[in-house]
């Protein structure tokens, strides 16, 4: 029985080879990498307008809570509390490993509780409040079906 000859490469057609697989290899994994990175940009895109329509309810609550602030009188002197939300926020994204939450964001703000005081009730009402505590707020929602729910 004869042997079958096997051809051999020239080292020259080996490295040629080996290059034009690396090649292959680097195109298509980048390809997937950028597909990746650009489905994660579109939803971190997302997240961010959800964020400005979330904090934008926050404002208008600012306002509703400082209308109906109720004034007290003590010790001769008017004062009255209410909640604020800071207008400045922080917001992040992560992967996760769910098919059905691929992701959950952060967003990050300050509560803030104001008192107002005067001698009067009208100058009570019309003083511009000073924070006597603030306290940082992470919210966490999650990313399912195409949109963030809370």
């Amino acid at each position: 029985m004869r042997k079958k000859r096997i051809p051999q490469l020239s080292i020259l057609a080996y490295k040629r080879a080996l290059f034009c697989f690396l090649i292959f290899f680097l195109l298509v994994s980048n390809g997937a990498t950028a597909g990746f990175a650009e489905d994660e940009n579109k939803v971190l895109e997302n997240f961010k307008h959800f964020s400005h329509a979330w904090m934008a309810k926050l404002s208008q609550l600012n306002d509703q809570n400082q209308k109906n602030i109720r004034i007290e009188s003590s010790n001769g002197w008017y004062t009255g509390q209410y909640i604020c939300y800071g207008d400045q926020c922080r917001f992040r994204i992560k992967k996760t490993v769910s098919k059905k939450t691929p992701y959950i964001g952060f967003l990050s703000y300050s509560e803030m509780r104001i008192q107002k005081a005067g001698r009067t009730k009208r100058q009570a009402v019309n003083d511009t409040g000073r924070v006597y505590h603030e306290i940082p707020v992470t919210e966490i929602f999650r990313y399912t079906d195409n949109h963030w729910v809370y």
